[in-house]
């Protein structure tokens, strides 16, 4: 079954504690506050809230194989 996103030029996610995705992961928080650190540098995902973001798709793309 595949699943596609519908393209826009962003779109808000929320998510959860870092100790959370890090638990779901089995990784440490840090490295989880890393990854976001990094993809907030690359434009992947822009801060707007606490833990509200804006998801930019077209950045996404670099991590795909399309």
């Amino acid at each position: 079954m595949q699943y596609q996103l519908q393209k826009l030029p962003a779109f808000k996610i929320v998510l959860n504690s870092n100790q959370d995705i890090a638990s779901i992961l089995a990784t440490s928080k840090e490295t989880i506050s890393r990854c976001i650190t990094d993809l907030r540098e690359q434009g992947v995902l822009n801060r707007v809230e606490k833990r509200l973001y804006e998801l930019d798709l077209d950045a996404t793309e670099v991590f795909t194989n399309n």
